[in-house]
């Protein structure tokens, strides 16, 4: 037996690894766009994948115009940030995160969208 067939097992635990991420990313995708944001507590996945969207989001924006959304998309959800007179606080299982002046929007990358978390005052 050559070398590939010790390594065999691994390769596949490695791949079967990988499946199961992809699919609690998947799932966590799926309930974010479906849910939104507004009036619940996000999980630890959906979480973890609204701070990737905020990331590209946030990487997006042009800072010179203030007044134009930005965007980001992954795994078929669209965030949408939009200035707005207040702040935006999303419940997550790792606490409170408050968007100063900034409105969020949750939605299908399709465009059906899921939820507008319009802000709360803090």
């Amino acid at each position: 037996m050559g070398s590939d067939g010790a390594t065999e097992p691994g390769r596949r635990r490695m791949h079967d690894e990988q499946l199961a991420r992809q699919q609690v990313r998947t799932q966590a995708a799926m309930s974010l766009a479906a849910g939104g944001v507004a009036g619940r507590t996000l999980s630890e996945e959906e979480t973890a994948l609204l701070f990737g969207l905020l990331d590209i989001a946030l990487g997006a924006r042009v800072p010179v115009s203030g007044q134009a959304p930005s965007t980001g998309s992954t795994l078929g959800v669209r965030l949408t940030l939009t200035p707005a007179p207040t702040s935006t606080s999303v419940v997550t299982v790792r606490g409170v995160l408050h968007l100063d002046r900034l409105a969020l929007t949750v939605s299908s990358a399709a465009g059906a969208t899921a939820s507008v978390a319009t802000g709360r005052r803090r």
